[in-house]
């Protein structure tokens, strides 16, 4: 079953993919779990196929259950690696979301949004045209505040160049425990 999204993605060609694995029914972290890890055995044993596999979450979702879809033990190793974690920050609400005022107080996102920040490797401000250089300053130093390792990219439409989200090799295990518990 494909979602609404699926016919909007289209590679450079402006073909549309037609390979796409959608979870419907759960979130990653807890009922769909079982469904990405039998959605990435399918993709390796094809792995002719494919350079990524992005795994997309909800605004909502806990960045922290879903990287643990990827450790493995260390001994064992792995066919699938997390690459890193990439966090779209929305410039214009970020503030009110993460202090958990005005539309931050309505939806009751604070906790989710100030973890989603923590657990990113990579922070994309999206929004920049909408918001003046001032508030942005103020945005990025908050989330800064909170994951003073991230990467930190200013965007429009959420474009950035792919370089700054795919062979990062930015995901550390150590790092993210050390952030969660700050």
């Amino acid at each position: 079953e494909m979602g609404m999204e699926s016919p909007l993605i289209t590679n450079s060609s402006g073909e549309t993919f037609k390979d796409i694995v959608e979870l419907p029914n759960g979130c990653l972290c807890c009922s769909a779990k079982d469904g990405l890890i039998t959605a990435l055995d399918r993709l390796l044993e094809e792995r002719q196929r494919f350079d990524y596999v992005l795994v997309e979450a909800t605004g909502v979702a806990d960045p922290q259950s879903i990287c643990e879809i990827f450790w493995v033990d260390d001994e064992l190793g792995s066919k699938v690696y997390l690459d890193g974690v990439v966090a779209l920050v929305d410039s214009q609400n970020a503030l009110h979301l993460l202090d958990g005022d005005g539309v931050g107080a309505e939806l009751g996102l604070q906790a989710e949004s100030a973890k989603q920040v923590a657990c990113a490797d990579v922070l994309i401000m999206n929004k920049a045209d909408l918001t003046s250089e001032a508030h942005r300053a103020k945005v990025a130093a908050r989330i800064v505040a909170l994951n003073p390792t991230a990467t930190v990219h200013e965007s429009t439409y959420a474009e950035v160049p792919l370089s700054a989200l795919l062979a990062i090799k930015a995901f550390d295990r150590q790092r993210l425990a050390t952030s969660l518990s700050a």
